[in-house]
C-alpha cells in the first residue's frame, strides 16, 4: 500500500476532503484558505486519513479480531455492546503503528516543527466534553469560543452525572476564557445509518439526554445554546441520505453545511464574523 496518502497538511485541505481527514480536519483546511487573507489566524498542522486508519487496521490483522468479536455479540444487548466496545478501544489503543503510517507522521511533524521552532502544539482525537475542557485549560483569551462535542460522549455511553461534570466545566472554563460561548452539541446519533434498532433507540435516547444537560448549562452561564436535534421524522439526515458520509456516522460534505446553516440561524456568529469578513477600507 505504498501509494496510501496517509498524512495531509492542514493547508492542503478543504471542504471537499471530508470523506478523506473528516469534518473537523476539513474545516480546518477550509479556515486557513478562506479566512487567512482577513486576518484570522488559524492554526497549523496535519491530518491522519481514513486510509491511514484503515491499513492501521489491516495491520497485525487488528480488523479480523474485531470482526470476530462483534460476530459474536448480541446487538439488543446494550450492556454487551459497552463491554465490547470497551475491549475494541483497548486493542486499538494498544496496537502499535504499521511502521509507514509511523514514518510519515513523523516526517509530518519534523517539517511543522522546522516552521516554527517556537510553535507549541496539541494532539485531537474524539471530541467528548471532558476533551474540550481539557484542551480549554491550556488555552489563552479569545473573542469567540464554539463548542462542538457530544457525539462520541453518547456513543461511549458516558454516564448522565459524568456528562453534567463534563459540560458544566467546560462551560465555564469557555465563559472565562471568551466574552461570546456558543456550545453546539452533535445531533440526534441514534438517525445515524450506522445504527440500527435498538441500538438506534438508545443512542436516541442518550442524544436527547446531551442535549437537555447542555441546554440548561448554557443557560447557567450565559453562552447560545445551538439546537442540532431532530426526531426521526423532522431529521434531514432521515429525509437526505446525501447528508451523511459513507462511514455512515458523520455528516459529509453537504451535511456539515447543513449544521453551518443551523449555526448561523441560531446564533448571532454571522455577525460577530462580518467585520472580518468585510474589513473596513
Amino acid at each position: 500500500m505504498s501509494d496510501v496518502v496517509r498524512v495531509i497538511p492542514f493547508d492542503r485541505l478543504r471542504m471537499t476532503d471530508v470523506e478523506a481527514v473528516g469534518g473537523k480536519n476539513a474545516s480546518l483546511g477550509e479556515m486557513i484558505s478562506q479566512l487567512a487573507g482577513a486576518g484570522i489566524r488559524v492554526p497549523g498542522g496535519f491530518a491522519t486519513t481514513a486510509d491511514a486508519f484503515r491499513e492501521f487496521l489491516a495491520h497485525g490483522r487488528l480488523a479480523e479480531r474485531i470482526a470476530g468479536r462483534l460476530a459474536a455479540l448480541d446487538v439488543e444487548d446494550v450492556a454487551a455492546l459497552a463491554t465490547a466496545g470497551t475491549e475494541i478501544r483497548r486493542w486499538i489503543t494498544d496496537a502499535p503503528l504499521p511502521p509507514a503510517l509511523e514514518r510519515d507522521i513523523t516526517r509530518a511533524f519534523e517539517a511543522l516543527a522546522a516552521s516554527d521552532p517556537d510553535a507549541s502544539w496539541a494532539v485531537r482525537s474524539s471530541a467528548t466534553f471532558a476533551r474540550v475542557a481539557e484542551q480549554l485549560e491550556r488555552a489563552g483569551q479569545f473573542d469567540i469560543v464554539l463548542l462542538m462535542a457530544g457525539g462520541n460522549d453518547v456513543i461511549r455511553l458516558r454516564s448522565p452525572q459524568d456528562l453534567r461534570d463534563d459540560v458544566e466545566r467546560a462551560l465555564a472554563l469557555a465563559t472565562e476564557r471568551a466574552g461570546h460561548v456558543i456550545v453546539m452539541p452533535a445531533g440526534n446519533v441514534g438517525n445515524a445509518p450506522f445504527f440500527f434498532p435498538p441500538v438506534s433507540w438508545e443512542m436516541t435516547r442518550r442524544s436527547r439526554a446531551l442535549h437537555r444537560i447542555v441546554r440548561e448549562a448554557a443557560a447557567r452561564h450565559g453562552a447560545t445554546y445551538v439546537d442540532l436535534f431532530r426526531e426521526r421524522d423532522d431529521d434531514p439526515f432521515v429525509r437526505q441520505p446525501g447528508l451523511n458520509a459513507r462511514d455512515g456516522l458523520h455528516p459529509s460534505d453537504a451535511g456539515y453545511r447543513e449544521w453551518y446553516a443551523t449555526l448561523m440561524a441560531q446564533s448571532t456568529l454571522g455577525d460577530r464574523l462580518a467585520p472580518a469578513r468585510n474589513p473596513a477600507p
